[in-house]
Formats: structure tokens, sequence, C-alpha cells
């Protein structure tokens, strides 16, 4: 038998400390994302999508499959009692939307606010909040740290270390050489600037030719001067709906000559608005019916939505579980601490153990 080299086995060997290219990086991972290296890795670049309508609905809906559901806590009548009072300062459902986020920006990072109680010698949670996820960065380690900001601009450079029990970190599919996680609005970030773009130009070209308007005949023997006073009598009468004319002069009401080119560029926004349910919902029927049967599309649309909500779901029971582990830690020592599932609504009668999401 060969002999092993445990202490070798036992360790990481691949690592990036090994490449050259990452030692010139002051000890810090940039986001792969293209389109955020493209942009100065500003995240603006990507909240702006929001202001799409159909990106917009898709992922309330994507969201709403989470805030829709029951915490349903577990764990001995202590520790329920606990974890209650913990959830019942907070508002649930700003903490769970938040922790959503991480679907769309890749992850988040969620702050825990506490007061000292003094009279009863304890840590009170009183609040958790998303912050700017251009905030942050990860290492060479893929541990999230604190970005340093000089003049205005963040460095890229070896950012702080976090406090223990101060932030929840929630990260969407992150991987050994993306530890920023996946950003479904990288994935819609095109069909939605595509869209825009020919909206606008469709936009533009209704205003300019889609519109009646009104055609002006003047006589041959008219003057310079003469045209000019009938132009100006003609928008004149745009606002007082009067006009006098000399013999000679003719004014008609045109309609525009109608063409079929605008359904090109519903065909592009629809195309793009699939491309987006698809990044979104992973299917396409649920926001646009067009032709198909609405007992199928409902059928595929709760389905998939039963699916994702299922993902979807533990990334919330992880913070939330971490914060209740937070509280009890710092409170009580070594202790464990209530556990917490997700689960669709139930009737009155089995609420024993049910925290609302509200807030």
């Amino acid at each position: 038998m060969m002999p092993v080299n445990i202490k070798q086995l036992t360790k990481e060997y691949a690592t990036r400390r090994k490449l050259s290219d990452f030692k010139s990086l002051m000890g810090i991972l940039p986001d792969p994302n293209k389109i955020l290296q493209q942009n100065n890795y500003d995240y603006e670049i990507f909240r702006d999508l929001l202001t799409d309508p159909h990106l917009s609905a898709a992922i309330q809906q994507r969201k709403m499959q989470i805030l829709q559901m029951q915490i349903e806590i577990a764990g001995t009548s202590e520790q329920v009692k606990r974890g209650k009072k913990v959830l019942n300062r907070i508002s649930t459902f700003k903490f769970i939307n938040e922790c959503l986020d991480a679907l769309l920006y890749g992850f988040s990072a969620m702050e825990v606010i506490y007061e000292y109680d003094e009279f009863a010698n304890e840590l009170i949670i009183t609040d958790v909040s998303e912050k700017p996820q251009e905030w942050f960065i990860f290492d060479q380690r893929n541990e999230i740290k604190l970005r340093k900001k000089d003049r205005g601009m963040y460095l890229f450079e070896a950012g702080v270390s976090l406090p223990d029990f101060k932030f929840i970190i929630i990260r969407n599919q992150p991987s050994y050489e993306n530890p920023y996680g996946e950003k479904l609005l990288a994935n819609v970030y095109w069909p939605v600037t595509f869209k825009c773009a020919a909206v606008e130009y469709w936009q533009d070209r209704v205003e300019r030719y889609g519109l009646p308007f009104l055609e002006g005949e003047y006589p041959s023997t008219a003057s310079d001067e003469d045209i000019k006073k009938f132009e100006e009598r003609i928008e004149d009468m745009l606002e007082s709906n009067i006009l006098i004319k000399e013999e000679g002069y003719k004014l008609s009401f045109r309609e525009p000559v109608k063409y079929d080119l605008g359904k090109i560029f519903e065909y592009i926004a629809n195309f793009h608005n699939t491309e987006i349910s698809k990044a979104i919902l992973s299917e396409t029927l649920t926001i646009q019916l067009d032709s198909s049967g609405s007992y199928k599309v409902a059928d595929i649309h709760r389905e998939m939505l039963r699916m994702l909500g299922t993902a979807d779901k533990r990334l919330v029971e992880l913070a939330i579980n971490r914060l209740l582990q937070f509280d009890m830690f710092l409170n009580f020592g070594e202790v464990e601490a209530a556990t917490v599932k997700l689960n669709e609504a139930k009737d009155e009668t089995e609420r024993g153990n049910i925290v609302e999401i509200v807030g």
C-alpha cells in the first residue's frame, strides 16, 4: 500500500492563493458577473430593471408563493414561546421579502439590530434590515466582508470582517467560483433592455406618424408671408377651435395611413416578456394566456410555483432559524433554539405553533 500523506489530504489543495492571477487583487474576489463588471459593479443597473411592469409582476408572483405561507415553530414549549417572542418583535413580511431578494441579486445581507434590556439582562432583536449588495465583497476564502470606501468610490481591496451574530447572509446557488450567488435579474437584463428600447422607439413613431393631422392648402399666388400667417392661424385654431381664412385657402383633417408595422413591435415586446417569464417563473403561460386553455394554464402554473416555492422557502427557513439561534446563543449560551418551517395556511384548529407573516 502506498504511503498516505494525511496532512495533505486533510487540507484544501487547489486554492486561489496558488494562482498568480489572484495575487494582485488585494485578497478579494470580484463578482464574476459580466454585466456588473461592465458597469463598475453598480447594482443600480439591476434595480432599475424593476420598473418594467411585466418583470415586477413575475417577481411578485414568485415572492407571494412564500409570503402567503405561515411560519410553523417546532421545539419545546419554552423554545416555541421564545421563538414567537422574537418573531413578533420584527416585521416578518419585510424580513421574508428581503430574504427573497437573494434570488434577484444573488445574495442578501441582513443586519440584525439589537437593544440591551438592562432589567432582564438580555439582548433583544428589534429589527432585521437588508443592506445594499454593493456594500459587501467576498475574499479569496469566499468569506463576505464589508467594503471600504474612499472619496465616494468603493475600493477593490481587502474589506472589513463582519462582527459575529450581526449579519445573516442568504445566497442563491453560490459556488466556489461565484460566492456572490446566481442573479435572476442578470438573466433578464437584456430582454428588459431590448424591450424598453423597442417600446420607446414604437411610442416615438406613434406620436410622430400615428396620430390624425391637419393638412392646409394655399393658393399658388400666396407669398411666403401669407403662408407663414396661414400656418400661425392653424396653430391658433388648435387652441381655440376657430379658424378664419381667406378664399383660396383650404384646411382638411387627415387620418394617418394604417399599416401593420405596429404588430412587429408588439411581437418584439411579447417575445421579451416571454423570456422574462422563463427566467423568473421558469414558465411563460401564467402571465400571458394567449390561446392556451385556461384550465391547462392554471394546472401548469400551480405545479411550477409549487416547485419554485419548495426551493425558495428553504432560503427563508435558513434565515429565520439563524435568527432564532442568534437570540438563544447570545442570551442563554449553547442551547438549542426552536426551528421553523414555512407551510401552506392551515385551519384555525391547527394553529397552535403558527406565527403569521405580518408587517
